[in-house]
């Protein structure tokens, strides 16, 4: 081992670390660039102790070292010197994964592996590696590491080899003489003492020899009880051999009782099980004498035998359903006694639909009893006759469903006869009410006959003498439409009352909760027949149930509803709206309600019919002679209808219904207005009769103010205000119409690009034409014009007086803005001309006040 390598790798890497190298060997890697590296054996300097193995490479240029892998010994699983017998320049060492090298000098490899051996068994009390294949014995090893362990013990630096001791120096060479001189002592005195040592252990052995062979009589007497001891030993093991025989015979006779007992209890259990299955199937089969005797006698002529006939019928059906063991249902026993079950079953159930049937029947006469204006009778007494059979229904409906099917549809037929005539005379009744609330009709002023509107349009000529005839009014006063109310709502809440308590009594003696359920076997029966269910659906049993006993509902209300709407077909509107707000308070998914919702549908389609009818009056077509059209009667049959409707509809939640058609109505008076507007036979002007009906079609939708009619209203007066305009300025040429068809041309030429002062040099507008044409106009000439003019147009309108004025306001606001207009383009185009109207301004106002003065 080169020291100063030794001193250079200390320096160089575990100073820095506080470890101190032991040992250090110059290795090859084991790949093929075979580069040479150090493994290093270090110490560290503090407690605890630690041992590490170290790969250390040196650089290419050899002034740098590299630390490749570091192990703890504890991490080091086994040292491997790969061949004990030879020396071979390899080593192996195993971590988690094994790494080889190849020694450089094969000389210090054994020296190397002795001391990481002595490293570790000092300083590891376990996790040592494991050494194999080494040549040095491990007793030689132990033996040299207990005397290096005295003569170094107590410091880590004496874990040196051998190589790292030099001449011992003057001072220690003169204390090793002192210790001799102190005991007398000298090198040659080894050797006698040695010599000593020997003859005294001859001696010793001498005498040993001598002890033994004195001792041989001892020895034969010690060989006698030794044989007689086996001897002794040789009859115990006979008799034990009798002894296990014995036993064997024992466990044989013990093992055969514990067989033969195994084998009764297996009986006995057995016994048992078979004798509780018999029991229990006997016992599930078994029906009594009694039971069987009432079940075939089927008396159900009172309360108590109805109740032992449920009892026996429950006890037949436990037997039927009664569960037995696998296989025992291939019995031929158990075969006839279910056969026999079955018959019994079929029979019992037979006679008891025939006699429930009966009791069904006999309730039919109970309608012929005394009712009551607008009463619905009570049927106590029927469910009290039913009533005790609930429990053996509930047993028909599980054992026989086709028999539970035919019970339902015998009590429907039954129930709907009986309600036919119930129902009918209570129809009847409300019927025969409501014709008392309307006979004083026509004695009875309408409630809307009063307005003031009304009034005004009746007073016209061509309304008064023909509107009843071409336009009948069916109105309801403020008490009929009360008591209608009170009479619908107590009639509804009666017949609703009833078929509540129908659909209680139903749902609680049939047994009818959720959807109906079949048992499997009787799936296959259902499949093969198509009447089993006898037209009921059995999802939806109690209603499908209560819709047969009620069919004849709708029929009575529609010949209700027939009769009524030939009378007054109003009735429709006030009944929808009653019903409707009805409707929507008993909303809890019930029969009665559904009753109560078809009515409406039938009621909503009629509405429907008489308001597409209604809508369809307010159309008119075009004369085929010479009329003169004023305010359209349409006109005042929309405000007595639709004050009709609004009335029905009074406090009312529910106005989808009517809403949707008033646009209709509105959109029909348009296009009637429009018809009449654009009539050839029509003697009144267009814009006259769009004026006078768009006014009173708006005056009308203010009165009413319904919501869904606001926007049509606006577009309404909008129409107003275009046909007042349109007549005004249609009108407007007729007193002055040389001047205005004079300016009207001066004023397209501007528009078209002329200058304002060449149109004087146009021969048709020069100087000369435009006197000609102011000098026709004179103060009386248009006096005189004015006045034809206001009787035109007082000809041309109906009665309506208001309107003349408001109509005669913008002529006078047109008059003014002409005159203005007339100024303007004379004092542009002809400047310098002192051409002037005939009349001013003034004269203009004056004129026109004194003739609306005088009309």
């Amino acid at each position: 081992m080169d020291l100063s390598v030794k001193q250079f790798i200390q320096r160089e890497v575990f100073e820095e670390i506080d470890e101190r190298i032991i040992t250090f060997i110059s290795v090859f890697s084991s790949s093929k660039k075979k580069k040479r590296s150090f493994l290093c054996v270090t110490i560290s300097y503090f407690h605890p102790v630690t041992l590490r193995l170290h790969e250390l490479r040196m650089s290419d240029k050899g002034k740098q070292l590299t630390m490749l892998h570091s192990w703890l010994f504890k991490e080091i699983k086994l040292i491997d010197g790969i061949n004990p017998r030879k020396s071979i320049p390899e080593l192996e060492i195993t971590t988690d994964k094994t790494y080889r090298w190849e020694i450089c000098n094969v000389n210090e490899k054994e020296s190397f592996i002795r001391q990481m051996w002595k490293v570790c068994h000092r300083h590891l009390a376990s996790h040592k590696p494991e050494f194999v294949n080494i040549s040095i014995p491990v007793e030689e090893m132990e033996c040299r590491i207990s005397q290096e362990s005295e003569s170094f013990a107590g410091t880590t630096s004496n874990l040196d080899n051998k190589e790292e001791f030099h001449t011992i120096s003057p001072l220690e060479e003169n204390d090793f003489k002192n210790l001799l001189s102190k005991y007398n002592m000298s090198i040659a005195d080894a050797q006698n003492i040695l010599l000593s040592q020997f003859k005294d252990g001859k001696f010793i052995f001498q005498t040993n020899m001598q002890a033994i062979v004195g001792s041989e009589r001892q020895i034969a007497e010690l060989l006698n009880q030794l044989d007689l001891l086996l001897s002794d030993s040789i009859k115990i093991e006979e008799t034990l051999d009798t002894y296990d025989r014995l036993l064997a015979h024992v466990q044989q006779g013990v093992e055969m009782m514990e067989e033969k007992d195994m084998l009764f209890n297996v009986y006995s259990t057995n016994r048992i099980r078979l004798m509780d299955e018999l029991t229990n199937f006997l016992t599930c089969l078994d029906l009594s004498n009694a039971d069987f005797s009432v079940l075939s006698a089927c008396n159900l002529s009172d309360p108590k035998k109805i109740l032992e006939c449920t009892r026996a019928a429950m006890n037949l059906q436990k037997c039927i359903d009664a569960v037995v063991s696998p296989g025992m249902e291939q019995m031929v026993a158990y075969q006839e006694q279910m056969q026999l079950f079955t018959q019994l079953q079929d029979k019992f159930s037979e006679h008891f639909v025939a006699h429930l049937t009966g009791v069904f029947r006999a309730v039919v006469n109970e309608a012929k009893s005394f009712q009551d204006e607008l009463t619905m009778p009570k049927h106590d007494v029927t469910y009290g006759l039913l009533k005790p059979f609930s429990e053996l229904i509930l047993w028909l409906k599980t054992s026989v469903p086709r028999g539970y099917f035919i019970i339902l549809k015998r009590y429907a037929d039954v129930r709907r006869e009986v309600n036919r005539t119930e129902m009918g005379k209570f129809v009847s009744d409300l019927q025969v009410r409501m014709s008392k609330i309307f006979c004083s009709q026509s004695n009875t002023p309408s409630s809307v006959q009063s307005t003031d509107l009304l009034k005004m349009l009746k007073s016209y000529s061509s309304v008064s003498s023909t509107f009843h005839e071409t336009f009948p009014i069916f109105s309801i006063s403020a008490k009929e439409k009360q008591e209608m109310n009170e009479v619908i709502t107590l009639a509804f809440s009666r017949i609703e009352e009833e078929i509540a308590i129908e659909e209680k009594f139903c749902s609680w003696f049939f047994h009818i909760s959720g959807p109906h359920t079949l048992r499997p076997k009787h799936v296959a029966e259902f499949q093969q027949n198509e009447q089993y269910f006898q037209g009921f659906d059995p999802n939806d049993l109690i209603r499908s149930l209560l819709s047969k006993i009620y069919s004849s509902v709708d029929e009575l209300f529609q010949s209700f509803l027939d009769y009524f709407e030939s009378k007054n077909p109003l009735l429709t509107v006030y009944l929808l709206s009653a019903l409707t707000d009805r409707a929507l308070s008993n909303e809890n998914g019930s029969y009665a309600a559904s009753v109560t919702g078809k009515i409406i549908v039938h009621l909503k389609r009629r509405f429907d019919s008489f308001m597409k009818v209604n809508s369809k009056s307010f159309c008119i077509s075009k004369s085929t002679k010479k009329i003169k059209y004023g305010i359209l009667p349409a006109l005042t049959k929309f405000l007595l209808f639709a004050q009709e409707i609004e009335l029905a509809y009074e406090n009312r939640e529910r106005r989808s219904d009517v809403d949707r058609w008033y646009p209709n109505f509105v959109n029909s008076l348009w296009d009637g207005i429009e018809v009449a507007a654009t009539d050839p036979n029509g003697k009144s002007p267009a814009s006259i009769v769009r004026m006078e009906n768009y006014h009173v079609l708006h005056s009308i939708l203010s009165q009413l103010k319904i919501a869904c009619l606001v926007s049509m209203r606006k577009e309404t007066k909008e129409k107003y205000f275009a046909a007042m305009n349109a007549y005004v300025k249609e009108i407007m040429g007729k007193p002055f119409e040389k001047l205005q068809i004079f300016f009207d041309n001066v004023s397209r030429f501007i528009d078209q690009g002329m200058k304002a002062e060449d149109i004087s040099y146009q021969q048709a507008f020069n100087r000369q034409e435009l006197r000609r044409i102011v000098g026709f106009y004179p103060l009386s000439e248009v006096r005189r014009g004015i006045e034809q003019l206001y009787d035109t147009t007082e000809q041309h309108l109906s009665d309506e007086k208001h309107l003349l004025q408001v109509i005669w306001r913008n002529v006078q606001n047109e008059f003014i803005r002409q005159y203005k207009k007339y100024e303007h383009l004379i004092n542009t185009c002809y400047p310098n001309s002192n051409i002037q109207m005939e009349f001013s301004l003034d004269d203009l106002l004056s004129c026109l006040s004194e003739i609306a003065r005088q009309h």
